[in-house]
This record gives C-alpha cells, sequence and structure tokens, in this order.
C-alpha cells in the first residue's frame, strides 16, 4: 500500500517536473519521502502527511460551519430587516390611504361649500341689483316731484 502512495506521489511529480528525467525524480521523491530503501520510514512520513490532510480537513471543515453559521445569521437578520421593512411599509401605505380619504372627503366638502357660497353671493347681486333699480326708481320719483 505504501509503495502505491508513493508511486502515486512520484508520478504527480512527474508530471509537475517533465523536463527531468525518471530517474532523477524518482531519486527526488525518496529523498522527500526519507524513503530511501525504508519502508517503515515511508508509511511513517505518508501516515503523518495523511494525518495533516485529516487536521487541515477538520479545520477547514471547521471554518466552513463558522461561515454557514455567519451566512445563516446574516440571513435571518436580513429576513428580519425585510420584514420589518415591509411592516413600516404596510403602516405608512394605511396612513397614506386615510390622509388621501380625509382630503377627498374635505375637498368635496369645501367644493359643496364653495357651491353655496357662489348661490349666496348671486343671490346677493341679484338682490343688490334689485335694490339699485329700486333706489334709481325713488330718484326718478323724486326728482320728478321737485
Amino acid at each position: 500500500m505504501a509503495f502505491s502512495w508513493m508511486r502515486l506521489f512520484m508520478k504527480k511529480k512527474l508530471t509537475e517536473k517533465s523536463e527531468s528525467s525518471y530517474e532523477e525524480t524518482k531519486s527526488n521523491v525518496q529523498k522527500e519521502l526519507g524513503y530511501e530503501g525504508n519502508e517503515k520510514n515511508a508509511i511513517r512520513i505518508l501516515e503523518q502527511a495523511l494525518e495533516e490532510e485529516h487536521a487541515a480537513h477538520a479545520a477547514l471543515y471547521l471554518e466552513l460551519e463558522k461561515e454557514r453559521s455567519a451566512v445563516a445569521t446574516a440571513a435571518d437578520e436580513v429576513m428580519a430587516m425585510i420584514l420589518r421593512l415591509q411592516d413600516e411599509k404596510a403602516s405608512i401605505e394605511m396612513k397614506a390611504w386615510q390622509y388621501q380619504r380625509r382630503i377627498e372627503e374635505k375637498s368635496a366638502y369645501d367644493a359643496e361649500e364653495m357651491n353655496i357660497l357662489k348661490e349666496i353671493l348671486v343671490r346677493r347681486q341679484k338682490e343688490k341689483h334689485f335694490l339699485e333699480r329700486e333706489v334709481e326708481a325713488y330718484r326718478r320719483m323724486i326728482h320728478i316731484g321737485n
């Protein structure tokens, strides 16, 4: 099993260093692994590398979980804010609708009052016109009588 890991490692190194010769790469890999004919040492080094990879994997997984938790918290906060803003919007729309209704009612009342005042004004103008003709008639009568 250790030998197959060493072969994979060597193949990887070969692809990385295609300009090197096979023997040179094999020698470099054996030196990196501390193999140099000692299979127990190579196994120990590979096991240690595997443990380091597991530790790195666990650390990355823990970091991923922290990020997921942070994202979930942020999403909850955003949803709460959206709901609060929707409530505020609904409240503002209700107030605007009520205000609009009051304005329309006031406008209708003002229009009715305006019509009444126009009728009063027309009636008064007619009365004024009638009284002016009556005053003119009396003046003529006084003027004729003198």
